[in-house]
C-alpha cells in the first residue's frame, strides 16, 4: 500500500515538473516575441552620446548566447582572421561598402560586445582602412549605434546558423567599425 502511495506521488511530482518544463518554454516563446519588437527601443534609449554603448538587451541568436567564453573568443578570433587575410588596407573606400559579410559573423562579433570581454588586435593601424582607422571615437560609437540598429532591425536570430550565412547584408566597413569599436581607445 505504502509503495502505491510512494509510486502515485513521484508520478504526479514527474507530471507536475513536466508542465512546468512546458510553461517556461512557452513564456521564454512569448517574451522572444515581444523582445524582438521592443529590442529596438531598449537601444535606442542608450543614446549616442555615452562613453560605451550597452549591448546587454541585444538579442543574439542562442547558439551564440549559449556559448562559453572561449569558444566564442575563438569563432570571433577566425571571423577576424579572415577579416585581415581579405587586407581592407589596400582597398578603395568604395570596395569597403561592398556587401560580403553574413549575419551569423556578424552576430558573433556582437555576442563578444555583449559579453563584455575584451578582443586584442595587434599592429591595428595596418590591419584597418585609413579612413575607418582615422574615425575618432565618437565617429565609431555613432557608426557602431547605426549598425546595431540595423542588426535589430533586420536579422532574424530565429533563424539557423546556416541560414544566418547566407543573409549578407553587411560591408567590409560595418565589419571594419565593429572591429574598431573594440579596440575601444587602446588604438
Amino acid at each position: 500500500m505504502n509503495m502505491v502511495l510512494l509510486g502515485i506521488i513521484i508520478l504526479l511530482l514527474i507530471v507536475c515538473i513536466i508542465l512546468m518544463v512546458v510553461l517556461i518554454n512557452v513564456n521564454k516563446r512569448n517574451k522572444k516575441d515581444t523582445n524582438s519588437e521592443s529590442n529596438n527601443d531598449n537601444f535606442n534609449s542608450i543614446g549616442k552620446g555615452r562613453d560605451k554603448l550597452d549591448f546587454s538587451d541585444i538579442k543574439i541568436p542562442y547558439k551564440i548566447e549559449s556559448m562559453d567564453h572561449l569558444s566564442l573568443f575563438q569563432a570571433c578570433k577566425k571571423v577576424f582572421e579572415s577579416y585581415k587575410a581579405l587586407d581592407y588596407t589596400k582597398k578603395s573606400r568604395r570596395e569597403l561598402e561592398k556587401i560580403e559579410w553574413h549575419s551569423w559573423q556578424v552576430s558573433l562579433l556582437i555576442g563578444l560586445l555583449k559579453a563584455d570581454k575584451e578582443f586584442f588586435i595587434p599592429k591595428s593601424k595596418q590591419v584597418f582602412h585609413e579612413s575607418v582607422y582615422e574615425s575618432s571615437e565618437d565617429e565609431v560609437r555613432s557608426y557602431m549605434y547605426k549598425i546595431i540598429q540595423k542588426y535589430t532591425n533586420n536579422v532574424n536570430i530565429d533563424k539557423s546558423r546556416d541560414d544566418l550565412c547566407n543573409d549578407i547584408m553587411w560591408s567590409s566597413k560595418e565589419v571594419s567599425y565593429i572591429f574598431l569599436y573594440m579596440l575601444g581607445s587602446k588604438r
